[in-house]
């Protein structure tokens, strides 16, 4: 996986999330959705955030590790 890639994904995966967090919020305004079902929802995104967050770490240490295998 190259380093574009991996940032588009992560980017992708960022924009898809708020894009769902703001649907959920104005869903919430209008509609009877349980706040209980909203806190888990809001659980569930915050997690895979914090993993997002971990591969972006994981990918950018790959990466710094390549520059100097060649040395």
């Amino acid at each position: 996986m190259s380093f574009w890639l991996a940032i588009v994904i992560i980017v992708s995966v960022g924009s898809i999330t708020e894009v769902l967090r703001q649907y959920f919020k104005r869903k919430e305004r209008g509609s009877d959705i349980s706040e209980q079902k909203l806190q888990e929802l809001m659980r569930v995104l915050g997690k895979h955030e914090d993993r997002l967050s971990n591969l972006e770490t994981v990918i950018l240490e790959i990466d710094k590790d390549k520059k100097y295998d060649n040395l």
